[in-house]
């Protein structure tokens, strides 16, 4: 991945690496870990209280950072409806997402309400 030049706007940046499929898939593809879903909280709980938005972005945009940003949406209480209306967020992830979220002992932000 390329370096991105420092922008006062921007104030860090994550970069994980994992194909957009299924554990069912049997084509070498790089699964998403309940480990990278840990370290996208981590990443969002540190900065959170310093910060207005949060851009995710995959290879396509079409599915995996869809999926990304509806977890944290939802993790944080909010409504990801506006994403399931537009793209298909890969439902592996998302559940990957929310488990990471309800698993972590040491979230610094209300859980979602169910």
């Amino acid at each position: 991945m390329p370096m991105l030049r420092s922008h006062r706007l921007r104030r860090a940046v994550l970069s994980l690496a994992f194909d957009d499929s299924v554990p069912t898939a049997e084509d070498g593809s790089i699964m998403m870990k309940l480990d990278d879903a840990q370290a996208i909280w981590r990443f969002v709980n540190d900065h959170l209280p310093y910060i207005n938005a949060v851009v995710v972005h995959c290879e396509q945009g079409v599915s995996r950072s869809p999926a990304v940003a509806a977890g944290l949406l939802l993790g944080l209480g909010q409504s990801a409806a506006d994403i399931f209306d537009r793209y298909k967020p890969n439902l592996f992830v998302l559940r990957l997402m929310l488990h990471a979220r309800e698993a972590s002992a040491t979230n610094t932000c209300a859980p979602a309400s169910t």
